[in-house]
């Protein structure tokens, strides 16, 4: 049986797959488009016993719509996506391949056209704005056909406003919040905006799209350009409003395409004594945009004859502008997409502006959009922006003031009302761990600038929202374990400070509830590591009297961590960090007493250190931050008083450092402990005893620097990338 032949939605398939590429090829895209209007033709010409109404009318159905058209639009979209992550991955290759671009010899209209622009007009777009400006142009494109009626939708202006985002620059982001509000100060909103228009009383909603406006001009570094984008998107606004298709003659339009260098834009504001061409010379076609070009080549030079910063550099005058914004139908209203991208990409740039940008066009939503139903995870997008924009944030108040309002919107979630009523979706854990993650942004802020109080006030709304969490009708899963793990970091951070707080114990009580509560999931090392350091830092601080019995606490979570209580197992820092708890007391006494308890502390340090090298399984062998921990706590814990004591101190130095260098762990750190652990005999003999099979001489005195450049090779082999502990000098 005879296949039948394949329909437009067969078409309209295979160019969405092609559109969803990495690098989508506009050509061979261009060549399906062809092959559909082949197909309009050969049913056009075909002789048919029918009707011709209803031949023409098959015949159509072939013709591309406005699926065919949105998939081109994607296709941009990927392409500006494609030359982003190219500059950003390696960008001295990307400067090579462009200077190379360069250096080649230009065709003969390229050189007619280089002769021809005025320097101040040669402005340059980057490869990915000028796929964002073709995909618009595409929307003007889709306006001028005439053979059917092919309208744009709105998954055609989020594949523009998506083409926009990728495009990885502020520019393209404020042009697509422009697009974003022209959507949105469409359909419902038009009776108010009239009002307002006509009797100049401001709304809640005119004051909120004044502040999205506010927000994405911010977004740009220049002030003449913020000032350019917000006239031109106050005119885009008056168009629309006015439900006509008539474009304002005096607005700035693109000039030119070129077919070299990919595409370089050359944008500019036509005078008002200039003619901008009509909608027809904008068409598909090299010839219609090569006059375009001209004629705006035209203009610019007088422009640039009269203007007074004609020979300012590019970096003083700004940002080059775009242009207007495309039509937009008055029908047409952005869906959750539209604001789930703009969202999505004001939390990945993470800063206070588009944080706020983003908590803006979530009220919006909620309230002249809520029929649109915005979920969990666009609220979780805000919050996380607000967390991002706290760690990015240099300054404690900026991270204080993120976490706040973190914190408020969760709390808005949280309301009973509103839940009941059905106007917000419940948060879930991964709601409750950005805006934790707020808070612990601002704890490590605080700390940088040395404001305890803040520290520990971010701790405590920390653990409040733990306590809130566990109130909600949620499971423990990973998420949740991650909200809980981050409040025991926040409170293990603490550790160490000044004052008489115990901030280790809390970390220490809260993991503990934290693994009951795990039952069988797994958690994470960390966690368990980040106590154990406070616990370090917690003794290195507090007196000598009380050291044993808070030693005891670290070491007893190490060993139920190797006997299997927790689901979760020991990696080296693990026992690096007891190994540095037991000598952390007496680091910075150098008093003598105490001598059994640093013999317990000894024995202590010494037990961890030998179930490390018994674990011949696994990665937990000793590496080099063990054995310079070990070399310390025989500095610390060893007094040299006696006789006795510097024999049996000489041989435990001997059996360690002899460890050390089969293993190839010594390290400058290291070794300048032992210099200083060692009077200069007994470093002699040992270095002696261990360099008799390598037939070296030592020369040089006993500098430690010296010494250690001399030592043998495999015994750094592993030591050596360290490079935390090769920075010492004597």
């Amino acid at each position: 049986r005879k296949k039948p032949p394949p329909d437009r939605v067969c078409y309209n398939i295979i160019l969405a797959s092609m559109a969803r590429q990495l690098n989508p090829s506009l050509y061979e895209m261009r060549l399906v488009l062809q092959r559909m209007m082949e197909r309009v033709q050969f049913e056009l010409g075909s002789e048919s016993d029918g009707d011709d109404d209803d031949n023409y009318s098959y015949a159509m159905s072939f013709f591309p719509d406005i699926f065919s058209y949105n998939a081109l639009i994607e296709a941009r979209a990927n392409r500006a996506a494609m030359f982003t992550s190219e500059t950003s991955t390696n960008p001295h290759q990307f400067d090579m391949r462009q200077q190379h671009q360069d250096n080649r010899s230009q065709s003969r209209w390229r050189q007619q056209l280089t002769s021809k622009v005025p320097k101040p007009m040669k402005s340059r777009f980057t490869s990915s704005e000028e796929e964002a400006i073709l995909a618009e142009q595409m929307l003007e494109e889709i306006n001028h056909i005439s053979t059917v009626s092919v309208r744009p939708n709105v998954w055609s202006y989020n594949a523009v406003i998506k083409a926009w985002i990728k495009s990885g620059t502020e520019r393209g982001l404020h042009r697509s919040v422009l697009l974003l509000r022209s959507l949105a100060l469409n359909g419902t909103n038009s009776e108010e905006i009239a009002k307002v228009n006509n009797e100049g009383v401001k709304s809640t909603s005119t004051t909120l799209f004044d502040r999205i406006a506010q927000w994405g001009a911010s977004l740009l570094s220049n002030n003449d350009s913020r000032r350019l984008t917000r006239e031109t998107g106050t005119e885009n606004v008056t168009r629309n409003n006015s439900k006509t298709n008539v474009r304002n003659g005096n607005a700035p339009q693109f000039g030119g395409v070129g077919i070299a260098n990919r595409l370089n834009y050359l944008a500019q504001e036509t005078p008002a004594n200039k003619t901008i061409p009509s909608n027809d010379q904008i068409s598909v076609g090299m010839h219609s945009r090569m006059l375009l070009m001209s004629s705006a080549f035209q203009s610019s030079d007088a422009q640039s004859s009269s203007s007074p910063d004609a020979e300012a550099p590019d970096e003083k005058r700004g940002l080059d502008p775009i242009g207007p914004l495309p039509y937009i139908e008055s029908d047409i209203l952005p869906d959750i997409t539209t604001f789930r991208l703009l969202i999505n990409a004001m939390e990945r740039r993470g800063s206070i502006n588009s944080a706020k940008l983003a908590e803006d066009l979530l009220h919006l939503l909620e309230e002249y959009y809520f029929e649109l139903a915005p979920t969990t995870a666009i609220y979780n997008s805000v919050l996380n922006a607000w967390s991002q924009a706290g760690k990015m944030g240099n300054d404690a108040k900026v991270s204080l003031y993120a976490a706040v309002r973190a914190s408020a919107l969760l709390d808005q979630m949280l309301d009973e009302e509103r839940q009941l009523s059905g106007m917000l979706p419940p948060p879930n854990e991964s709601s409750f761990l950005m805006v934790i993650n707020a808070m612990s942004h601002a704890a490590n802020s605080a700390l940088k600038a040395g404001n305890i109080s803040d520290a520990k006030n971010a701790a405590i709304n920390a653990e409040e929202l733990l306590q809130k969490m566990e109130l909600q009708p949620l499971e423990t899963r990973q998420i949740a374990l991650s909200c809980r793990g981050s409040v025991v970091r926040i409170w293990a951070s603490l550790s160490g400070m000044s004052g008489s707080h115990d901030y280790a114990a809390r970390a220490h009580t809260l993991l503990i509830n934290m693994a009951e509560e795990a039952g069988h999931l797994p958690i994470d090392v960390i966690y368990f590591n980040v106590v154990l350091d406070a616990w370090a830092r917690d003794l290195s601080r507090k007196d000598t009297g009380q050291a044993m019995s808070r030693l005891s606490k670290p070491r007893a979570l190490l060993m139920d961590l190797i006997g299997g209580k927790y689901n979760a197992m020991p990696d080296n820092s693990s026992f690096n960090h007891v190994i540095r708890a037991c000598y952390a007391p007496w680091a910075s006494r150098q008093n003598v007493e105490e001598d059994e308890d640093r013999r317990n502390a000894w024995e202590m340090a010494f037990d961890v250190y030998s179930r490390m090298a018994e674990r011949h399984q696994g990665a937990c062998r000793p590496d080099a931050h063990t054995y310079t921990h070990m070399f310390k706590a025989i500095a610390c814990l060893w007094p040299k008083n006696t006789a006795k004591s510097s024999d049996e101190r000489v041989a435990l130095c001997k059996n360690i450092f002899q460890s050390c260098c089969q293993d190839g762990q010594l390290s400058k750190t290291s070794f300048w402990v032992i210099s200083t652990l060692l009077e200069s005999s007994e470093l002699m003999d040992l270095l002696s005893h261990e360099l008799r099979d390598h037939n070296i001489m030592i020369k040089g005195g006993l500098n430690p620097d010296r010494l250690y450049t001399q030592m043998p090779a495999e015994w750094s082999r592993n030591g050596r990338n360290v490079k935390s502990l090769n920075r010492h000098k004597q």
